[in-house]
This record gives C-alpha cells, sequence and structure tokens, in this order.
C-alpha cells in the first residue's frame, strides 16, 4: 500500500512539475507600438514563439539569468539611443528578422516584408 502511495504521489509531482516547465510564460501577445508614429505596431505573438523555440526564453532574452521568472522587456535595455546597446528598432529587426530569414531557409514561411508584420 505504501508502495503505492508512494508511487502514485511522484507520478503527480512529475506531472504537475512538466506541466509547469511547458508552460507559457508572460503574455499571450505583446504589441510592440514604440514606434507607432511611424510605422503600425507588430502584433506579437508571444506564447507562439516560445513554442517555436522550445520555451528557450534565453533566444530573445538574452540577459537573462537561469531560474529568472520575468525577464525584463527589450525596452529596458534598447532605448530609443541605446548606449553599448543597440536601439530598440535594431534589436528587434536585427533578432526578427535574422530568426525569420533562417526560418524561410528551413522551408518554413515567415512574414519578411515590412508590412507583414507591421499590420494596420
Amino acid at each position: 500500500m505504501k508502495k503505492t502511495v508512494v508511487a502514485a504521489v511522484t507520478f503527480w509531482a512529475l506531472v504537475l512539475g512538466a506541466t509547469l516547465a511547458l508552460a507559457h510564460h508572460g503574455p499571450e501577445v505583446i504589441n510592440l507600438d514604440k514606434f507607432k508614429k511611424a510605422m503600425a505596431p507588430v502584433k506579437f505573438e508571444h506564447h507562439k514563439h516560445q513554442d517555436r523555440v522550445n520555451m528557450d526564453c534565453l533566444v530573445c532574452h538574452h540577459m537573462a539569468k537561469a531560474g529568472d521568472t520575468a525577464p525584463k522587456p527589450c525596452s529596458e535595455c534598447h532605448q530609443a539611443k541605446a548606449g553599448d546597446a543597440p536601439s530598440y528598432k535594431d534589436a528587434l529587426h536585427k533578432n526578427c528578422q535574422g530568426c525569420h530569414k533562417e526560418q524561410k531557409a528551413a522551408g518554413k514561411n515567415p512574414p519578411l516584408k515590412c508590412n507583414e508584420c507591421h499590420v494596420k
């Protein structure tokens, strides 16, 4: 009887741990509208991108530390006129466009043109 209870508790602890590890973090969608006067905002589908990078938050949140539960948003380090860091616009374009080009080369169909991300 004890072995059955221990096995059941262990099983459910593993299920809960796996569920929490695979859970989406942060908002489902982030509206990138810092430059909305010049370009239409980008509707960034955060949870879909988390799935695409297998929940490896460090792909985008490169300055986060392992175990951080709420990494800083890009705009916190990447300002319009950043010091050592690339500007917000340059950082997003380099990261997003670079990944989208890699996806295209891999035979996928990501948006590549300005108006495919900057949708009114």
